[in-house]
């Protein structure tokens, strides 16, 4: 190996030596930063207070709205439109004028049955009259048994033409009635496929419009099979009426409707482990619209004097569900904690925690368990302190410890 080599090699040696010495003490330094530990710099974190509360107990889940009645409106006569009196788009009132079709033809054959009607009834008065003087006739053996038998059978045939005839009439009247379409339910009209002038057959497919009512609706959704139980005893409470049901849209704070379960099915559906469910809404203003999805939450009872802390102190691990306690040398302790039941920003605890224990709402994802920490009770921290990252959770889970 040749001489300047070896000195080369030897000043790279010299080099990394003295990095590493010179950066030592700041990765020693480091040691106490970072997540804090046991024996490290307190860590800042937003608290709240377990407290006794009753917590609704509330089932969720996506459903979508159906008109309670839908009626496709069909001819029922092969003829013309003459006039539309329907509007796409229009609310409707029951037996409302929609069309009216040429009912010319239809006329012409009532007034042709009318004529036959009074020419039977004529021949009718005449073969009556004939039977009556042949009574007498044979009465006083002037006229012989076979010639009243003809009679008897003449004025019984007149009278079966003249039932046909007022048949055949009220048939007629019957089709003049199909002349005028009406609307058969109360609703909104959809879209008008068929206008003035075009011929219209009772064999068509496509319907003339189609008529939705739009109070009440329902509202369909399906519920996970370990609910069937709770919903049972919501609706067989005393009183009759289902558990109360509210129907929002995806934005929504407040619910568009309020409505009650009216239907349970009578199966669980074995492929999907669930049971369906209908709710009756009033939707007097329409706010719902058939077809349109919503969020749905049942109210089917109440879980009382529960331990009630914000949903968000919640972790999960290993061994399951906890949250980072405050203890008395304000060190952090991680306990574990059997969960009730959740309603939104708020849960309830069965088991690990009691009232007026203080829980970590924000920063436990810099904690472990015994690190020294800095509570902030969450009615006492501003919007402009709140550390990085807590977003709108932060907020929330603050609006929630403050009840």
């Amino acid at each position: 190996m040749s001489a300047q080599r070896k000195i080369f090699i030897a000043l790279s040696i010299l080099v990394v030596g003295a990095l590493a010495y010179w950066m030592w003490p700041a990765q020693k330094a480091d040691t106490t930063g970072g997540k804090a530990g046991r024996g490290g710099q307190a860590t800042s974190v937003t608290t709240a207070v377990a407290r006794i509360a009753d917590l609704p107990i509330r089932l969720r889940s996506i459903g979508w709205v159906e008109p309670v009645q839908r009626v496709s409106v069909s001819t029922r006569l092969n003829s013309q439109i003459a006039e539309q009196h329907v509007v796409e788009g229009q609310i409707v009132k029951k037996d409302e004028l929609l069309f009216k079709l040429d009912d010319r033809e239809v006329r012409a054959a009532i007034a042709r049955d009318t004529a036959n009607l009074a020419r039977d009834r004529a021949t009718l008065a005449r073969a009556q009259a004939d039977l009556r003087r042949g009574q007498d006739l044979v009465a006083k053996g002037f006229l012989s048994k076979q010639v009243l038998d003809q009679r008897t059978a003449d004025a019984k045939t007149a009278q079966a033409t003249v039932d046909a005839d007022q048949a055949a009439l009220n048939a007629d009247r019957v089709q003049l009635t199909y002349t005028e379409i009406h609307a058969p339910i109360a609703g909104r009209a959809g879209a008008v496929s068929i206008t003035p002038g075009n011929l219209v057959r009772t064999s068509d497919t496509a319907p003339l419009v189609t008529i939705t009512q739009m109070a009440p609706v329902w509202v369909s959704f399906t519920l996970p099979e370990r609910d069937l139980a709770t919903l049972r005893a919501a609706m067989s409470k005393p009183g009759g009426k289902g558990p109360e049901t509210r129907a929002m849209l995806a934005d929504d704070k407040q619910p568009r409707a309020t409505g009650r379960v009216t239907f349970l099915d009578s199966a669980v559906d074995q492929s999907t482990g669930t049971i369906a469910v209908k709710a009756t809404m009033p939707n007097a203003n329409q706010e719902l619209w058939p077809g349109q999805y919503v969020n749905v939450e049942v109210d089917v009872g109440v879980r009382p004097h529960a331990v009630i802390i914000p949903t968000v102190a919640l972790q999960s691990g290993q061994n399951g569900q906890y949250v980072y306690l405050i203890g008395p040398d304000s060190k952090a302790i991680a306990r574990q904690v059997q969960v009730a039941g959740s309603d939104g920003e708020l849960s309830a605890i069965s088991t690990g925690l009691a009232a007026g224990d203080q829980v970590v709402i924000e920063g436990q994802q810099r904690l472990t368990d015994g690190a020294r920490v800095k509570a902030v009770p969450a009615g006492a921290k501003t919007q402009q302190q709140a550390p990085e990252g807590s977003g709108h959770g932060g907020r929330s889970a603050a609006r929630a410890a403050r009840g």
